[in-house]
């Protein structure tokens, strides 16, 4: 079942869903420093199943949260056999997205929308998922915390995102 596997959160083209009764035990899933903004900005519903066929061409990814590293591992051995893209968030976390669905594609897509070069924008991250990204964009920053493999490809490192490492970003790079 869905709660033996962890906590999920769906990521819609709305906002996020969460499960009301997995936000008291975030912290099991290495994710407690959420748990006010997953408690008052998220919709909250107990019937995931019901909730993803009333609403299946709304949701845009799901982040599985697990207890232990290696748990995630397992979900994204069962997983890969989907045609789904698979990358590892957070310390406990799996995203399932749609096949070929990168940050890399959206700020690519952004950037012929806007008519602008890659080389004037700006990618900031911490983990695996944002590996792509920031090798296309002009600019990648790595927030204090970042994965060390994140550390190494960007160009400018911040403070983490506990200590406002994202207003050091444009303090720094946008000089506001």
């Amino acid at each position: 079942t869905r709660k033996a596997n962890g906590m999920f959160h769906l990521h819609t083209i709305t906002g996020s869903v969460v499960d009301p009764s997995d936000i008291p035990r975030m912290a099991e899933y290495a994710m407690g420093v959420y748990q006010p903004m997953f408690a008052n900005v998220c919709l909250h519903t107990t019937d995931f199943d019901s909730y993803i066929t009333d609403h299946s061409y709304e949701v845009l990814k799901v982040c599985m949260y697990h207890r232990r590293p290696e748990d995630r591992v397992v979900s994204r051995s069962i997983l890969e056999k989907e045609d789904v893209q698979l990358v590892y968030s957070e310390k406990t976390a799996l995203e399932v997205s749609p096949k070929g669905t990168t940050k890399e594609l959206g700020l690519r897509r952004l950037c012929e929308y806007l008519h602008i070069s890659p080389k004037e924008t700006v990618a900031v991250g911490d983990a695996e998922n944002d590996l792509e990204v920031l090798g296309f964009a002009g600019l990648s920053v790595a927030m204090g915390n970042a994965r060390p493999e994140v550390k190494e490809i960007c160009d400018l490192a911040v403070g983490d995102n506990d200590h406002d490492g994202i207003v050091d970003v444009v303090h720094r790079v946008f000089g506001l």
